[in-house]
């Protein structure tokens, strides 16, 4: 459950409180038109990051301490504010991560800020607007690391906070489990078949023009989650918690 921040970070003028929710969807992360890894496995490459789906990993080594980059080119500068990483193991190994850009192409890459992450929850970092062709993140660990997803956004922010009925995925467990109980009525055991986190929102007097420009169409909120996930970091200015 990590939200972090650039250092010394002022929310920009414009922007909604901290109080209202940001979303990291496919419509506002930025598609790589190349993908470059200092190292990769085979069967583990860089563009796995890109992909979406948390089986598929980036991994830049089979063993041993190793500081790795993977680098996103598009086709056009963009302006960003947010880095988004998912189904790493970062915090199990003791990793840090640098959030970096190349703001002119000259290959001079700017350190935006650093992490080591204390578990291996979702991470959005979130920095002062930056527009920029070249993004990066550099990995230095003493174990092999792994990243699944890795998106470069400008996050959706929410119209509206809410400030009630919405629990925590981590919180809202939906566990199957199968008991074993002897003809006494003894408890021999239990098997946990699954468990599922579930997660809801519900934004009220959202206006029609921000629905229109923000959650309809291709590229809006309600169709990006159809086919790609999403990070909700529902509350950042007071709560770290990102599902």
């Amino acid at each position: 459950m990590t939200v972090a921040y650039e250092a010394g970070y002022a929310l920009p003028s414009g922007d909604l409180p901290l109080n209202h929710a940001r979303v990291i969807h496919n419509g506002v992360s930025f598609a790589p038109t190349t993908i470059t890894a200092s190292a990769e496995l085979a069967d583990y490459p860089g563009a796995a990051a890109n992909i979406g789906d948390t089986v598929d990993r980036w991994r830049p080594v089979a063993s041993g301490t190793t500081t790795a980059t993977l680098d996103y080119t598009l086709a056009a500068p963009q302006e960003a504010d947010c880095f988004a990483i998912a189904a790493h193991n970062l915090g199990t190994i003791g990793g840090t991560i640098a959030f970096e850009h190349d703001s002119n192409g000259d290959g001079t890459w700017t350190t935006i800020g650093t992490l080591s992450p204390s578990d291996d929850s979702p991470i959005l970092f979130f920095f002062d607007p930056i527009t920029s062709d070249e993004w990066r993140i550099t990995v230095s660990v003493g174990a092999v690391p792994e990243i699944g997803v890795w998106r470069v956004a400008k996050a959706l922010q929410m119209q509206r906070p809410f400030y009630s009925g919405y629990v925590p995925a981590r919180m809202n467990r939906a566990v199957d489990i199968n008991g074993n109980i002897s003809g006494s009525g003894e408890l021999l055991g239990r098997s946990r078949k699954r468990s599922v986190l579930n997660a809801s929102y519900n934004w009220d007097r959202l206006t029609y023009a921000w629905v229109r420009a923000n959650l309809d169409g291709p590229n809006g909120l309600i169709q990006s989650i159809e086919v790609d996930p999403l990070f909700v970091a529902w509350k950042p200015g007071d709560v770290q918690d990102v599902d």
